[in-house]
């Protein structure tokens, strides 16, 4: 069998078949279906501390040049 353009030197199945777990179809999908949820939860909390901190950052820079009694522009529709 080639692989990545060379022979390789492994086979393909290992030599004793009772090492080989079975898994079938269905569990396959349900236990894929938990694991990507659950990575997309940590991604979620992640991603929303690091919105909440960019957000911290932003507001700290914008303050610095908006003082009391400043004039500024404000828009109305």
């Amino acid at each position: 069998m080639l692989c990545l353009g060379r022979e390789l030197r492994l086979p393909v199945f290992p030599y004793n078949d009772s090492a080989v777990e079975v898994v079938q179809y269905a569990d396959y999908v349900e236990g894929l279906k938990n694991k990507m949820l659950h990575a997309h939860a940590i991604a979620r909390k992640y991603l929303k501390r690091k919105a909440e901190l960019s957000k911290e950052i932003y507001d700290i820079r914008v303050a610095e040049y908006n003082n009391k009694g400043d004039l500024v522009w404000f828009y109305m529709k």
